[in-house]
């Protein structure tokens, strides 16, 4: 849809603001022809404040009994001698507001406002719960479907008609007593901003060199996939013009659907946020950035007052004299600022931070840009925000704050404390590994360090931060985390850990090779448990620990794997973790699912093969080591399955890299499909088979999914074709690691019925040439998987 500006549509010859309050006045136009531009005296809006039509609604909004149930004007039912609903306002009313009969409530235009301020919040509320802001963004028969326009329709007919007409597509269009159908609402009343109504829009501007672009194209897709009428709503695509302000219209989608925003072909994606209004400037002088509209950075006033919490600041001033509160007609106001999170003791700005900030007793996650700051953040006057970083197994406090008017624009500073303490190293015996030397690995620097004489090595980090520790030319043990306020953290290692780092401490007799540097830390990861002593396990066993929701966390290897066995530890948010890399005689498979569950998927020797540069062209003596994925065909055990139909007999590419296949099979865990169809990757030796690009076990092919769930061929212009569960292989392929370096290839298509056109999966591009090519199965490439070497 090409909608030239955010205009609204006018009502009986007079325009409207796209505003709660233009929406108001518009919908009491269109019911009983009144003006509220004018004032109530007018003779105009005497006539309709009173007005009654033949089957008894009344007002300015023509509401009838049971609303004002609802809105607590009229008595219910079971309070009142007025048993029917046939609005012939017989029974009695509750006095709210002075109203204690019909002719009070007609002559009453304020309370008629107010009442109807009440029904608009009931019956969004409404919308909610029938899950109907899912349909926000669809066209149907050329109108979009709207937030605004969809009250105007349950104020009509009720939800549950408006309901019936989006999920019928239009076919079901209910109508009132006088023929109006529900349609005529959504298209006539589309386009209002109803702000308080919920408070999840979002605002989208475009500026080119700090100026605003007026008259440009901006295109929004979106989609939910786990909504309950995705099937019936799906990806959604509507083109935009910017105003004179540069400005959209608002934007209401259902809370965590990710919207792609395009201008000038460039595109930037966004989540909507529950009950947050977002507001962003996309800024097109480069290429396309989303900013917050705030200026950043400022001084904050207040400043965060650092270890105490907002409790301990209302215990203190409880003693102190208090202002007056604010009078009953004054409404909560809400500012807008910005978060920085700066380094307790250099004062910079930390850059792309995971903290958390309490608001109204909940936590929700936030980040701070390659700025070291967050911007945009909406909050009500008054209350309490607590700052906090991860810790171990629940958040750490590091700043608050109450929310103050003088805060609007400006950026907040919280200052993330240096803890001192030590690290304190024991053997398997509880004695302290004394004057020893081991390596913390701390943002991304390797740190020698040896213990005392009392086996402690002394440190100063960053709350909240991860850190790692190992021993002098190896990988890391052990990641930790720093804690606010802890001494002592102490690590227990094996004897052949300690023989080891004693060894390496002494004065060497030969050069060693430098240790190969660990990943590049997160600066703050998710929360982790705390670390677990344990007792020295049997050989061959490791000891690992994982949160019941599958996140990463401290782990301390005590034996290694077999010697000739890779092992993959394969976690369900893509996270993989790898043991004895350097392995070539056999690859084993473990996966760890979001309930904590552990699943063995096997074990299988590797196949050596040539390493090749591109077809036919050997990449010199070097050698790949492959899998092949026929030992993996299918599992199953409590929810998670897979079932593997392999489709390469012909040309034998049956063959995959460990690692490879490790996010495959951490794909298909993850999916839980029985119906996958496998067309292979590489050949024995590591050759692209009758491909071109199928070399070194990285690169293959498999088949999109059908809606009756058989592993049989199909296109995506066929009808069995799923758009969802390819959408949901797609996005779990990428999550596991491919499509990173480069898209996946696919085909364009169009689902009318899903509002598509000319689409394309994400992560994917169409295959450049004119050829249909791809059309009856997906090019899987570019991979480069979340890996920890442990």
């Amino acid at each position: 849809m090409n909608f030239p500006r955010p205009k609204t549509k006018p009502i009986k010859d007079i325009e409207f603001e796209p505003t709660r309050e233009g929406f108001r006045n518009a919908l009491s136009r269109r019911e009983s022809s009144s003006n509220l531009k004018l004032s109530h005296d007018h003779k105009i809006n005497l006539a309709a404040q009173i007005d009654i039509n033949f089957i008894g609604f009344v007002g300015y909004f023509q509401f009838g009994e049971n609303a004002l149930i609802d809105c607590g004007y009229y008595n219910p039912r079971i309070k009142n001698s007025d048993k029917s609903s046939k609005n012939n306002w017989i029974g009695t009313w509750t006095g709210k507001d002075g109203i204690t009969s019909l002719e009070k409530f007609k002559n009453s235009p304020r309370v008629q406002i107010k009442a109807f301020e009440i029904w608009v919040d009931i019956l969004c509320n409404r919308m909610r719960n029938k899950n109907i802001n899912e349909f926000y963004g669809k066209t149907i028969d050329n109108v979009e479907i709207t937030e605004s326009g969809c009250i105007a329709a349950a104020h009509l007919k009720g939800t549950q008609a408006v309901l019936d007409y989006l999920t019928s597509n239009g076919t079901i269009n209910g109508k009132d007593a006088l023929g109006t159908g529900v349609a005529e609402y959504i298209a006539l009343l589309a386009y209002y901003d109803l702000e308080t109504c919920c408070k999840r829009k979002i605002y989208i501007s475009v500026e080119k060199d700090g100026k605003p672009v007026p008259n440009i194209d901006v295109g929004i897709e979106t989609v939910y996939l786990s909504g309950n009428h995705y099937s019936k709503v799906g990806t959604t695509q509507n083109t935009y013009t910017t105003n004179k302000e540069s400005k959209i219209l608002v934007i209401v989608r259902h809370p965590d659907a990710v919207i792609k925003i395009t201008v000038n072909g460039k595109s930037q994606t966004i989540v909507q946020k529950a009950d947050q209004r977002q507001s962003y400037t996309i800024d097109i002088t480069g290429s396309i950035k989303t900013t917050g509209v705030l200026n950043k950075p400022d001084t904050p006033k207040p400043r965060p007052v650092p270890d105490k919490s907002p409790q301990d600041v209302r215990n203190e001033q409880s003693s102190k004299p208090q202002a007056p509160p604010p009078s009953s007609s004054t409404e909560l106001k809400e500012v807008t600022f910005n978060i920085t999170i700066v380094e307790g003791d250099t004062k910079k700005p930390i850059t792309n931070l995971r903290y958390y900030l309490i608001y109204k007793s909940k936590p929700k996650e936030h980040r701070t840009d390659n700025q070291g700051v967050e911007s945009n953040i909406t909050a009500e006057v008054g209350q309490d925000i607590e700052v906090c970083v991860a810790g171990n197994g629940k958040l750490q406090a590091v700043a608050h704050f109450k929310v103050d008017s003088s805060h609007q624009g400006k950026t907040i500073r919280a200052l993330l404390p240096v803890q001192a303490f030590n690290i304190e190293i024991k053997d398997h015996n509880k004695a302290p590994v004394k004057n020893t030397k081991f390596i913390i690995f701390y943002r991304g620097q390797e740190i020698v360090k040896q213990t005392n004489s009392q086996g402690l090595i002394g440190v100063k980090m960053l709350v909240g931060f991860v850190y790692k520790f190992g021993l002098m030319g190896s990988k890391p043990l052990a990641t930790l985390r720093c804690i606010k306020g802890a001494q002592t953290q102490t690590i227990n290692i094996n004897e052949a850990a300690k023989n080891k780092a004693q060894g390496v401490s002494r004065p060497p007799t030969t050069t060693t090779k430098n240790p190969t540097p660990p990943p590049k830390l997160e600066n703050n990861p998710p929360p982790i448990n705390p670390i677990a002593t344990k007792p020295k396990p049997k050989p061959g066993t490791e000891e690992s620990h994982t949160e019941s929701n599958g996140r990463p966390v401290t782990s301390v290897i005590t034996d290694k794997a077999a010697s000739d066995t890779t092992r993959y530890h394969i976690y369900h948010n893509g996270k993989i973790k790898r043991q004895n890399a350097d392995a070539t005689g056999y690859a084993e498979f473990i996966y760890y699912d979001e309930n904590g569950g552990k699943h063995n998927l096997g074990k299988s020797k590797y196949k050596t093969g040539q390493r090749w540069q591109s077809k036919g062209k050997p990449d010199g003596n070097n050698r790949v080591y492959l899998i092949d994925i026929r030992y993996f065909l299918n599992y199953k055990k409590g929810q998670v399955h897979y079932k593997i139909e392999k489709n390469s007999e012909k040309n034998v590419r049956y063959f995959l890299t460990g690692l490879a296949l490790a996010a495959y099979l951490g794909t298909l865990c993850k999916l839980s499909y029985d119906d996958i169809s496998f067309n292979g990757f590489s050949t024995a030796n590591g050759d692209p088979g009758e491909s071109s690009s199928h070399i070194n076990g990285a690169v293959g092919d498999m088949r999109y999914l059908r809606k009756d769930f058989k592993a049989s061929a199909v296109t995506v212009f066929d009808k069995v074709y799923s758009h969802e569960r390819s959408l949901k292989l797609v996005g779990t392929l990428y999550n596991f690691g491919f499509g990173r370096t480069r898209d996946m290839y696919t085909e364009r298509y169009s689902k009318p019925e899903l509002n598509l056109k000319n689409y394309t999966l994400p992560h994917c591009e169409h295959f450049k040439t004119a050829k249909v090519r791809h059309h009856h199965h997906l090019h899987i490439q570019g991979f480069k998987p979340n890996l920890e070497d442990i």
